[in-house]
């Protein structure tokens, strides 16, 4: 109903066209990562993600809270997040598309207002649609970057529907008075009373209160974020040391990484690539199939299709170990707070291991520079 208010309809398409081109964008990023055009894709995204990489203040904003690298992990949730973002995401663009049928459908039966069917449910079932599509996202590419643009969005949200409202309530008086006090805002079952205000908030004004709700809500958003982050960490197939942070692409038991790692750093060749990295470093590195390849990891990519098959008879004992140098804005971060503290990392050498028979197959240098090198991707 409040989408046909004739005064209001520009800002509405504009808004409506503007979040379209952010989700497209998060969307597009998502999908192109994990095809072969990655360096095309972040010839685009990478000077906004080296701007943030540049500050301490700001490279926060560049890392992720969930996985997006590895495979494997101790939750069920974790191993189905993309699953589960896929499904949010198409859910709400299906309610929007349904919501804009609705809405065009009754403007061609010259109805003065839409009533019946989502705007039943609540006033504004577009935005509602969009608000779960962009959740869906923010699971797909859970950066902190992208959380803090949603939240930014749902308060956006918010506004433009209050300000629908009162154009529809000056247009349609009372009876969209009444609708608007049956109905919820955005969600079914979920309707606080449409004229309450909060006469102790008076003082402060309107854009006083949105701005004590907005950064209340953000701070909430970040920090819950960060605390999911460290959940996250601990559900890896990971070791977490002193000096570094060791995770497993697939499940592997602890003792298994640490004698992996010990294979590989035993090998004197390895040994003389990562000491060209400099003493005393802090590293994040990776065990990886042999046949399997992420744009995220700073090593080189198979080509082949095949690294979608993991259980090949003659690959499946033989992995590589990507080790890297992490370029920290804290050097005294150590364990889970390195995957915090890293900037960039720098990549050192990739050992090439047969588990079964305890024997360094191929040790080679860092991949050669490529054209998302020293762009900040997903650590873990």
């Amino acid at each position: 109903m409040v989408d046909n208010c004739n005064q209001t309809e520009l800002l509405r398409k504009a808004s409506l066209w503007l979040t379209f081109g952010f989700y497209f964008l998060i969307a597009f990023e998502f999908f192109y990562m994990i095809s072969p055009f990655a360096v095309y894709l972040y010839s685009v995204y990478g000077p906004g993600l080296e701007l943030f990489a540049r500050y301490q203040a700001t490279n926060w904003l560049n890392i992720t809270f969930l996985p997006h690298v590895v495979m494997d992990t101790h939750s069920i949730f974790l191993n189905n997040v993309v699953k589960i973002g896929l499904l949010l995401f198409s859910f709400g663009l299906l309610l929007f598309f349904v919501g804009a049928g609705q809405i065009y459908w009754g403007k061609l039966r010259r109805k003065a207002a839409v009533c019946e069917g989502l705007y039943f449910l609540v006033r504004h079932p577009q935005y509602s649609a969009l608000m779960f599509a962009g959740f869906g996202m923010l699971l797909l590419w859970p950066r902190y970057i992208v959380l803090v643009s949603y939240v930014s969005m749902l308060f956006i949200y918010v506004l433009l529907a209050r300000f629908e409202e009162k154009e529809c309530l000056r247009k349609f008086g009372s009876s969209y008075r009444k609708y608007h006090i049956r109905t919820p805002m955005f969600f079914p079952l979920f309707n606080a009373p449409a004229d309450r205000k909060a006469r102790s908030c008076r003082l402060f004004g309107k854009i006083g209160r949105y701005t004590a709700m907005y950064v209340l809500v953000m701070s909430t958003a970040i920090l819950g974020a960060s605390s999911i982050q460290s959940w996250a960490l601990n559900q890896l197939y990971a070791e977490f040391r002193q000096d570094s942070v060791n995770i497993s692409a697939q499940a592997l038991d602890p003792e298994v990484i640490n004698a992996m790692l010990a294979l590989a750093l035993d090998n004197q060749q390895a040994r003389r690539l990562i000491a060209r990295g400099g003493e005393k470093q802090k590293y994040i590195n990776y065990i990886v199939p042999i046949n399997w390849s992420a744009s995220e990891i700073p090593m080189r990519q198979v080509v082949s299709q095949e690294h979608f098959n993991f259980d090949q008879n003659d690959t499946r004992e033989r992995y590589k170990i990507i080790i890297t140098r992490a370029v920290l804005s804290d050097p005294n971060a150590t364990g889970k707070e390195i995957v915090g503290a890293t900037r960039q990392r720098i990549p050192l050498a990739e050992v090439t291991i047969d588990f079964h028979t305890k024997e360094v197959l191929d040790v080679q240098g860092p991949a050669t520079e490529g054209g998302i090198s020293g762009i900040p991707l997903p650590m873990f």
